[in-house]
């Protein structure tokens, strides 16, 4: 009877979960099905396609090439990222609602583990359920979810999850082998965005609760001496990990060296002076996990600067306030201090960023530090609601209400990740001073057709900084497309003025003076072009095509055979090239 009785409730239980795991699995998909629908965003999704397009078509070819070449255009190494995209290549080809889906349904299932960890560390079945969800619908994820390039982050939690959960039964169990598996799912967390490599801290702060693996220090001498040597095995118990990670990130910072875009983060300087505007950020991430809206879709990066005194001191007063709060009152409420620990080194890693960019919001750092911030909020408001006396049918609805608003904010955010189009225009809403937005906009309407609008929005961007080269140089096409060949070549004139390397600029600059006569003027824009970047293979063409009307068919000749060595199936330096041998000949 008692044993019936046992499987009676263990089957409850699994049904319990089983169920609460499919609310939260469907709570996602509410969001994020609509993404099936989408396009690509012009923010580093054409450049990742672009890169799995000129890749052969084999898949496991493909997959390891994932692990030992770097595409140029991803800051770090994530091999298990991009052979997740090569799988998504492999089902979907080059339609990007397959990949979207495949976003998706990671993060769902992210968000159902994330709520099974608590349930095993804690035993709280609601209080788990109601942290998974908030964390699942939370309109701060939508860029890691709804942005392809965004599902490193995503690959990244999913897989420190497991190895949370591994090491916890390790923990219980003693097994070793599960201490393997945690350091094997970690691994694999790293290799898909190193952003987390404090694990090991993480590890940590869960040995102080739910695990309980630390004893109090301040219980009594004796206690505390024991306590010490515990503490200190604790740390000696992480170092392996804290190794594996070290060197996977030392690994993939050898890999990083050589691609294009170390060389360009290397010509810039930080400086020191920023980090001071550490305390802005976090209140910034804080405040936007507490009142998610005005979310902007894009950040542009600009040169970093001090914010005003005011605000740092003010943002350190509030975090020096909340985490000596925690501190105080790591007895009564530990899970506070575990969920502002968590929130505050999580995104301790994105901090250089942030700073140095002035970004103090880009979405997709939030994925991690936020699961922190929801177990401390969901615990410490359940544990104030019982104290007030609410009832538990209270606390359900105010539950039920938090992630219902959230879920309806979520879906209007990720439409606006639809195309480049919606992208750039709520871009342009949420921050309608910001030059840079406005010159991506314009940008975008112009290459969908919409150039009386691209014009009034460059011409925005330029009032508000005239010194904007992005822009001068995306107007100048518009004005060159709308018949105003002379105000076309002021802008592209102005662009090269104000940034010299700018390639397009004084490719197009180079075109036009080709167009009016002036052969030798342009001739020297597309060697300025080569000299700022030798793989522009469009400049190879247009200069043969400049020193075709100066009659010097073999420097013509030699510029488009080296445009074809850089992109052989470029069909136009073919034809070219035909064209010149056939010249040649018939002299």
């Amino acid at each position: 009877m008692l044993n019936t009785t046992r499987q009676q409730s263990s089957a409850l239980l699994y049904t319990r979960v089983a169920v609460a795991a499919l609310v939260i699995c469907l709570l996602s998909g509410a969001i994020y099905f609509q993404s099936m629908h989408f396009g690509l965003v012009m923010a580093d999704d054409i450049d990742l396609f672009e890169y799995m397009a000129h890749q052969p078509d084999r898949f496991w070819h493909n997959t390891r090439m994932a692990f030992t070449e770097m595409p140029g255009h991803v800051p770090y190494w994530i091999p298990v990222s991009m052979a997740s995209y090569f799988a998504d290549y492999e089902l979907f080809r080059m339609d990007p609602g397959g990949y979207h889906l495949t976003s998706g349904v990671l993060h769902g299932i992210t968000a159902t583990v994330f709520f099974v960890l608590l349930f095993q560390m804690t035993g709280c079945f609601w209080k788990s359920v109601a942290a998974a969800a908030i964390w699942a619908v939370h309109p701060l994820h939508t860029e890691s979810v709804a942005w392809i390039p965004g599902r490193a982050g995503v690959l990244s939690v999913f897989w420190t999850i497991l190895a949370v959960m591994a090491y916890v039964s390790y923990t219980k169990t003693g097994r070793w082998w599960k201490s393997l598996l945690a350091c094997l799912f970690f691994i694999l967390g790293l290799l898909s965005k190193p952003a987390i490599i404090l694990f090991p801290v993480f590890l940590l702060l869960l040995d102080y609760w739910p695990l309980q693996r630390i004893i109090p220090f301040d219980a009594d001498r004796q206690i505390e001496e024991k306590s010490l040597v515990s503490l200190k095995w604790l740390i000696i118990e992480k170092l392996p990990i804290a190794a594996i990670g070290a060197g996977a990130v030392l690994f993939g910072r050898f890999f990083f060296q050589a691609t294009s875009m170390a060389q360009s983060m290397q010509e810039g300087s930080f400086q020191p002076e920023l980090l001071l505007n550490i305390p802005v950020v976090y209140v910034t991430y804080l405040w936007k996990t507490l009142v998610p809206s005005g979310l902007p879709a894009y950040v542009p990066p600009m040169a970093g600067y001090l914010v005003p005194l005011w605000q740092i001191m003010g943002a350190f007063t509030i975090i020096t306030v909340v985490t000596l709060a925690v501190i105080r009152f790591r007895k009564k409420a530990p899970y506070l201090l575990v969920g502002w620990g968590w929130f505050l080194i999580g995104l301790a890693p994105f901090l250089p960023v942030c700073v140095g960019q002035h970004r103090f919001l880009l979405q997709r750092y939030a994925y991690l530090p936020v699961l922190g911030l929801v177990l401390g909020i969901v615990w410490g408001c359940a544990a104030l609601m019982r104290r007030l006396g609410l009832s538990r049918c209270i606390r359900a609805v105010a539950a039920v209400a938090v992630v219902a608003m959230l879920t309806v904010i979520s879906h209007a955010q990720t439409r606006h990740w639809a195309d480049s189009l919606s992208f750039f225009r709520h871009a342009v809403e949420v921050r309608p001073a910001c030059s840079q937005t406005r010159a991506n906009y314009g940008e975008v309407l112009f290459l969908h057709g919409r150039n009386a609008e691209a014009i009034g929005q460059l011409e925005a961007a330029l009032a508000v900084d005239p010194n904007n080269a992005l822009a001068h140089y995306h107007l100048g096409r518009a004005m060159e497309s709308a018949g105003n060949s002379e105000a076309a070549m002021r802008h592209f004139e102005k662009a090269v003025y104000l940034q010299p390397d700018h390639v397009p600029a004084r490719n197009s600059l180079g075109n036009l003076l080709c167009d009016t006569g002036r052969i030798d003027e342009a001739i020297v824009h597309y060697q300025n072009a080569l000299a700022a970047d030798p793989s522009a293979f469009m400049v190879y063409n247009n200069l043969a095509t400049a020193l075709t009307l100066k009659g010097d068919y073999e420097a013509a000749g030699d510029m488009l055979k080296k445009a074809l060595a850089i992109h052989p199936g470029y069909a136009t330096a073919r034809e070219n090239l035909m064209r010149i041998e056939r010249l040649k000949a018939g002299r």
